[in-house]
């Protein structure tokens, strides 16, 4: 009996030593890895992926992306990240595995701005004021925000092409004309432009004194048309100014009387006898008078002088009229063209 007992114990103790209850293999730790993207653009996701590994499996993964966004937990393999701004940012991986170790891993990230579009071209040139059977200039002032204009072409018309960022072109004919400036960039976009051009029989041009008190500017009447003036501004430096139409014809009749004191702008279209617009037949010379008004010298008015004005054609059929009233004619900057301003239209 006390053999038998002895045997018991020994068989039991074995028994604990195997089987599923025996022997636990320790944990190993998990290995963190990821490989750093080299694509990432600002205000573009870019992707991370883990590659890390354990003996039974990483459970959780936490990213750092390095910017001012808090860390993020995942339970997958792979993740997205979008950076607001072009740098070099320290992303960090931490890896945790079923029994709770950790493992982390750095790397530095670049993230670029990325491909930017091209910006077209700005087409722009000033409209200059041409003079027929005389070379015109045009002088392309276009310009390209991220590269440079390579390529200019004019348009005046169906037979008339030029390139280049300054050319000469003539009218043979006076009348208002159309050109297209196209511009290309280093990058091939394009832009075009178009402005009208006046081409005027004549160039702006002194007009003609009347003794000491008056000056005149004549028009040209090409095709049988109404008149119409308008009074632009004012800064006379005299009192009592008069504009006017001198006989025969059309009837003597004043346009605008003591300029100083009328508020622009005002409009006024000649008239014939019965007051009705009056039609001038092509081919009529129309002269447009200036009466200097006298300085009232106890007033504060200045010393007058002869008044003087320039007559500027603005299309083919519209003139600008600059005055200066003759008010100190000595002082400085004068004369200074800009006591009165009209304009004169013809209306067919």
């Amino acid at each position: 009996m006390p053999l038998m007992a002895v045997s018991t114990i020994v068989l039991a103790t074995a028994w604990a030593c195997g089987g599923d209850g025996g022997n636990v293999e320790p944990n190993t730790p998990p290995v963190a890895v990821f490989t750093a993207p080299v694509n990432c653009t600002a205000a573009v996701a870019c992707t991370f992926s883990d590659a890390s590994t354990d003996d039974h499996g990483v459970t959780s993964r936490e990213w750092d992306f390095g910017d001012a966004t808090e860390k993020v937990t995942v339970s997958g393999s792979s993740t997205t990240h979008t950076y607001a701004e072009a740098n070099d940012y320290t992303v960090t991986l931490k890896v945790t595995d079923a029994a709770g170790e950790t493992n982390s891993v750095s790397h530095t990230v670049t993230v670029g701005t990325g491909a930017t579009a091209n910006l077209p071209p700005v087409a722009s040139f000033t409209s200059p004021a041409c003079i027929v059977n005389t070379d015109c200039t045009f002088t392309s002032t276009s310009t390209d925000a991220d590269g440079q204009v390579s390529l200019v072409d004019w348009a005046f018309g169906k037979k008339a092409s030029l390139d280049g960022a300054r050319v000469t072109h003539q009218y043979a004919t006076a009348a208002d004309y159309s050109v297209v400036l196209t511009v290309t960039d280093d990058d091939g976009a394009t832009n075009a432009v178009t402005q009208t051009v006046t081409a005027s029989s004549v160039a702006a041009q002194d007009c003609t004194a009347s003794g000491s008190t008056e000056v005149i500017c004549t028009i040209s009447i090409a095709q049988a048309s109404k008149v119409q003036i308008t009074l632009i501004s004012v800064s006379c430096e005299l009192g009592g100014n008069r504009l006017f139409v001198p006989p025969p014809k059309p009837r003597a009749q004043t346009i605008f009387t003591n300029l100083c004191s009328q508020i622009p702008p005002q409009v006024y279209t000649l008239k014939d006898d019965t007051g009705a617009d009056l039609v001038f037949e092509a081919g009529t010379q129309l002269p447009i008078q200036f009466h200097r008004g006298e300085p009232d010298i106890g007033g504060g008015d200045p010393p007058a002088g002869i008044p003087q004005a320039h007559l500027e054609p603005t299309s083919a059929t519209a003139w600008t009229i600059n005055i200066d009233d003759g008010g100190d004619p000595t002082g400085v900057g004068e004369p200074d063209f800009t006591d009165v301003i009209l304009s004169v239209e013809l209306i067919p």
